[in-house]
């Protein structure tokens, strides 16, 4: 799997200082490996002498950063993990999603932000398009996950067992003649969503009523929040539904690696421009 950091320090930039940018290089190598790295295959992934590394590792081990196994293989410590999980008090999904949700509606339909709370999704944030003809969630309505492109959108991104336990072991009722409600439906329809990058909800929980949703993920490859387009089926016809699908994916990859993210090997990645 590729690296989702630079691991080779750029050789060209006089203002980085260059103990610290190797201390931080052998961190996100450490990253990469949750389970340690022997000195030697350490050395090799930041490309620096062993002599060196070991240098480096003992003043981050002193401070707590890194730690060595009792097998001798060199892990992230417990520093490293107070600092991350700071980070992750400190994220504001909704303020941080807002410019999502402009560039999204600014396509023509309402853009929505919603997360799981056990079997439904709640709406947190929305951006209304101008359309007089659209659709309009109240911040903090719920939906049934498995009958709302949000909702889908974040169950995809889950294991199935993780899916199992998230929803009601009986799936219903159904809503309208689009409603999923049996367990190889929705694991066929959410396979086929991880393939193409995005989710559909084709009238499945409102009559006339048409979504297009992609999850955004955390740096653990987790998704907990989906950012969605939804509108009448008068506009989003199967063409458009297309369209749309492409630029909420394309939103959430961009906003997920924005953010600090990983996109999951297992969901297409959009195609970028150019």
């Amino acid at each position: 799997m590729a690296s989702a950091y630079p691991l080779h320090m750029p050789t060209n930039d006089p203002q980085q200082v260059k103990s610290l940018a190797r201390g931080l290089h052998i961190l996100l190598a450490l990253a990469e490996h949750p389970h340690g790295l022997a000195l030697a295959d350490l050395a090799r992934a930041v490309d620096l002498a062993p002599s060196t590394v070991h240098r480096l590792l003992q003043t981050l081990q002193q401070l707590r950063f890194v730690r060595e196994s009792i097998d001798g293989l060199w892990q992230v410590g417990v520093a490293s993990f107070e600092m991350g999980s700071a980070f992750f008090v400190a994220r504001d999904w909704v303020g941080d999603l807002h410019p999502a949700l402009v560039r999204l509606a600014g396509l023509g339909e309402t853009a929505n932000l919603g997360t799981l709370d056990g079997s439904e999704v709640i709406f947190v944030s929305q951006v209304e398009c101008t359309e007089v003809m659209r659709m309009v969630a109240p911040l903090g309505s719920r939906a049934p996950a498995w009958a709302s492109g949000v909702g889908k959108a974040l169950l995809a991104a889950m294991s199935e067992p993780q899916r199992r336990a998230q929803l009601p072991q009986e799936l219903g009722p159904a809503f309208t003649d689009s409603t999923l409600t049996d367990w190889a439906s929705l694991e066929a329809d959410l396979a086929h969503a991880r393939q193409r990058g995005y989710v559909l909800d084709l009238e499945e929980r409102n009559p006339g009523l048409r979504c297009v949703a992609a999850p955004v993920f955390d740096e653990f490859g987790q998704a907990r929040i989906a950012i969605s387009l939804s509108g009448p089926v008068a506009r989003m016809n199967d063409e458009r539904v297309v369209e749309l699908g492409r630029e909420v994916a394309q939103t959430a990859y961009e906003f997920t690696l924005n953010l600090g993210g990983r996109w999951p090997s297992d969901w297409t990645k959009p195609a970028t421009d150019g």
